[in-house]
């Protein structure tokens, strides 16, 4: 996969696998990683923030990690098979002890996803699994053999027990929520040794991990900066290795740094922009149009992401998907067109526009997208209005067996909202897109999309799920009960004795094969 950035601002790219042709790997030393601090306490059940991500991956695991090409490998498990999309078996790797000492077994794999299909923990990862799966559906067939039970075919199923879905870190069955920073509970290359609130994170090589050779660190130092200009800042004083998770619009800091290099790769993350298509005024889909046809998507990608970024359309089929090409080229591109956009205001009977509040997070990229979908939906006579709340408050968390409490991103009227990547377009629609979805801030309700939708999951034929993907992004295309303007891509940047940091996707960073340069 090409790395190269489209942006302009003359930084320095660079791509590295596991070990660079004509080297070999250097054991020993400390990788310093600089980031912001989670959101909260690192909790694999419930953790929603990128350094939260960060943190749990260097100690934990799953049954199957990413790709570069957005494919699978078997990690926790050797290997899987299905004989019709609905009954999934996976045979455990053998040998894998966890770093309390306990052998993993597949009652540990059990345990772990019935306590995600546990509406009182709240985890996300019920927002895709809930829908397919009963916690009784997950049976241990032997020791080291796991059976997913699904409600129906779902020939998509093995990304929603990798990386791709985050929460589906594997945990001894008698893990206790809350205790991940207490309690080695990882099978990782890395093992926790401290954490301090608002400071950072130490791990230790795992002496005990069972892929022999790995990791090739001695140990990760994790530091919290307030602000992410802080951390690239440190790591172009040489204070750290490496910067995740980077944002454009700070890699001004670091563009004429020559012992710095920027790595960027396709994202299937995206800025969603929801109208509530159960309330007024979007629940007249020319409303929605005309806020659609507001959008300077080349203008965002541009201006905001500094052209680390691809055109979206307004539906999930991103370009880095490999069953997309059909329903890009089926499917018009939407672009900034504001005579269309007053024409659809006509068709709905406000020819001078409407009042709207906005809500977004305190994200600066997310802001400024905000910013720009206020200015031209002025010029049409749509007054938007940015309410921009803290981070915390704004995504909250879903509601339990215990509390109804809706977070503000799922319940305002009109919201922009950063969502996280998938590793296949169903992964990214079953949790927002269909009228059972728990994470659906639209509301939106489409008997016909959930239909194809259906087709779509079960079909295992390329050609057929083509087509299939072409009509579902031509119906969310139609109806956009949520904008996507841009794909922005992943960057990440790192000193230059730096090797082997993978290339992602979606941001995942697998640090045992990471090693420093003499």
């Amino acid at each position: 996969m090409g790395v190269a950035a489209r942006g302009g601002l003359g930084l320095r790219k660079h791509m590295t696998l596991f070990s660079q042709p004509g080297s070999s790997p250097n054991r020993g030393g400390i990788l310093r990683i600089g980031t912001v601090a989670p959101l909260d306490a690192p909790e694999p059940l419930t953790m929603r923030d990128p350094t939260s991500l960060l943190l749990v991956q260097l100690a934990g695991e799953y049954l199957a990690w990413p790709d570069p090409a957005f494919g699978l490998a078997p990690r926790l498990a050797a290997g899987w098979t299905t004989p019709d999309g609905i009954s999934w078996t996976f045979f455990l790797r053998r040998g894998v002890s966890f770093q309390n000492g306990k052998t993993l077994d597949a009652s540990d794999v059990v345990a772990s996803f019935q306590r995600l299909l546990d509406p009182s923990y709240a985890s996300p990862a019920l927002a895709s699994l809930g829908s397919l799966l009963a916690p009784e559906g997950v049976v241990a067939q032997d020791s080291h053999t796991v059976v997913f039970r699904l409600n129906s075919a779902f020939v998509d199923f093995p990304y929603l027990v990798s990386a791709f879905n985050a929460n589906a870190v594997i945990l001894p069955r008698d893990y206790r929520v809350g205790s991940f920073l207490s309690r080695p509970a990882g099978t990782g290359p890395f093992v926790l040794s401290s954490y301090v609130e608002g400071s950072g994170a130490s791990f230790q090589a795992n002496p005990s991990y069972w892929d022999s050779g790995f990791p090739y660190l001695d140990g990760v130092q994790v530091r919290f900066f307030p602000t992410l200009w802080q951390a690239l800042e440190a790591l172009a004083r040489g204070e750290v290795d490496l910067v995740p998770h980077v944002e454009a619009t700070y890699l001004g800091i670091i563009s004429s740094n020559q012992d710095v290099l920027v790595r960027s790769w396709p994202s299937t993350s995206y800025v969603a922009l929801a109208m509530r298509t159960d309330l007024p005024p979007f629940d007249d889909v020319h409303l929605r149009l005309a806020v659609a046809s507001c959008i300077d998507r080349e203008g965002a990608v541009r201006g905001i992401l500094l052209g680390h970024g691809e055109l979206a359309n307004d539906h999930v089929f991103a370009p880095s998907f490999p069953l997309s090409r059909l329903a890009l080229q089926a499917v018009p591109q939407r672009n900034l067109d504001l005579a269309a956009a007053s024409r659809y205001l006509s068709m709905a009977g406000r020819p001078r526009g409407f009042a709207v509040e906005l809500v977004t997070e305190n994200d600066p990229r997310t802001v400024a997208f905000g910013e720009l979908v206020a200015a031209n939906c002025q010029k049409v006579g749509i007054d938007v209005r940015l309410n921009v709340q803290p981070r915390a408050a704004y995504l909250g968390n879903l509601p339990t067996t215990s509390s109804s409490v809706v977070p503000m991103w799922l319940s305002v009227q009109f919201g922009l909202t950063p969502m996280a990547a998938g590793g296949t377009p169903s992964q990214l629609i079953l949790p927002s897109y269909l009228s059972s979805s728990l994470e659906n801030a639209s509301r939106w309700q489409n008997p016909e999309f959930g239909s194809v939708f259906g087709d779509y999951v079960e079909e295992v034929d390329p050609s057929l799920r083509a087509v299939a993907a072409r009509d579902l992004a031509s119906l969310q295309n139609s109806q956009v009960p949520v904008v996507i303007a841009f794909w922005p891509d992943e960057l990440c940047a790192q000193g230059m004795a730096l090797r082997g940091v993978p290339s992602g996707p979606a941001g995942l960073l697998d640090l045992r094969g990471v090693w420093l340069a003499a």
